[in-house]
Protein backbone atom coordinates (compact mmCIF):
# COMPACT_ATOMS: atom_id res chain seq x y z
CA UNK A 1 0.00 0.00 0.00
CA UNK A 2 2.97 2.52 1.08
CA UNK A 3 4.26 1.45 -2.59
CA UNK A 4 0.96 2.41 -4.62
CA UNK A 5 0.51 5.80 -2.56
CA UNK A 6 4.25 6.83 -3.32
CA UNK A 7 3.52 5.59 -7.06
CA UNK A 8 0.53 7.83 -7.11
CA UNK A 9 2.21 10.65 -5.79
CA UNK A 10 4.65 10.65 -8.16
CA UNK A 11 2.15 11.04 -10.81
CA UNK A 12 0.49 13.93 -9.67
CA UNK A 13 3.59 15.63 -9.22
CA UNK A 14 4.26 14.89 -12.46
CA UNK A 15 0.74 15.78 -13.22
CA UNK A 16 1.44 19.48 -11.71
CA UNK A 17 4.38 19.70 -13.56
CA UNK A 18 2.51 18.96 -17.16
CA UNK A 19 0.19 21.72 -15.87
CA UNK A 20 2.97 24.16 -15.30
Amino acid sequence: VKFANEYQSFLYYLAENNLM
